[in-house]
């Protein structure tokens, strides 16, 4: 069966750096494309099917509006890819980009004129704006295409896309990352070179995730922070179980690639 990966670009998560990659690996059957959500839908998976089942020749598709579930395919696999990032630190990035930005959107003209305190507080505060809450997970949440009702909804279903989908990369590891989505392809007869490459950087200061955390917190304060951190508390858990399973499967990664066969 024939591959093609679906790249759901999310924002700030090192979505540019990754495309670089894939654009690097398949050249012009790399495309980007954007699809608009129907009313009264809950993912597009549909305009993406007939895209790529009009696109035979496409390898790899990236876009930062598909929605999950992957497209179901009538003879090729569509192979999810989805990097998640520490919300917090996220958030920082975000922010920074948008502030100059050369664009007339909510978020850059709110960064623009806000301080980073500023900017979460109004952004959480705004009825219906969820680029401060729970973000990743929300996208996570449509790999099951249903009305969401509750927090808890979103809690389940990030949970359980996350321990389902074949591959989720975590931006603080990246290079871990792409090492282990080629050794998945190649199981699937995809050659896919691996080497990393960083762009789009908003932050290039070479510190940890904790001492990100620790400027982050510094900055807010406690109790903006605070706030912070429990409108993304689904997200963090999905951020720490995505680094969970990502070192195991470095484990059996390198079980399978030192045993001898001979």
């Amino acid at each position: 069966m024939n591959t093609v990966l679906v790249h759901y670009h999310l924002f700030k998560n090192a979505g540019t750096s990754f495309d670089k990659i894939l654009k690097k690996n398949f050249g012009e059957q790399w495309q980007e494309k954007e699809f608009e959500l129907g009313e009264g839908c809950f993912t597009n998976e549909i305009s993406v099917r007939e895209y790529l089942n009009s696109n035979p020749n496409i390898k790899a598709l990236s876009s930062h509006t598909a929605l999950l579930p992957p497209p179901i395919l009538s003879d090729t696999e569509a192979f999810p890819v989805v990097f998640l990032r520490h919300p917090i630190v996220r958030l920082k990035s975000a922010y920074l980009f948008e502030k100059e930005q050369k664009a007339d959107t909510y978020g850059a003209q709110l960064a623009k004129r806000c301080s980073f305190s500023e900017y979460i507080v109004e952004r959480i505060g705004t009825k219906g704006d969820y680029s401060c809450r729970n973000f990743q997970s929300r996208r996570l949440s449509t790999l099951f295409p249903n009305p969401i009702n509750a927090d808890s909804d979103i809690q389940l279903r990030a949970v359980n896309a996350t321990k389902i989908l074949p591959f989720i990369g975590v931006v603080e590891l990246f290079d871990l990352s792409v090492r282990l989505l080629s050794f998945l392809l190649e199981a699937r007869g995809i050659e896919f070179i691996s080497e990393t490459a960083k762009e789009n950087v908003t932050d290039t200061r070479a510190l940890s995730t904790d001492k990100k955390i620790l400027e982050i917190k510094q900055e807010l304060g406690d109790e903006i922070f605070d706030l912070l951190s429990s409108a993304n508390m689904i997200d963090l858990e999905v951020y720490e179980l995505s680094k969970k399973l990502l070192r195991n499967s470095e484990r059996r990664m390198k079980i399978i690639q030192g045993m001898n066969f001979d």
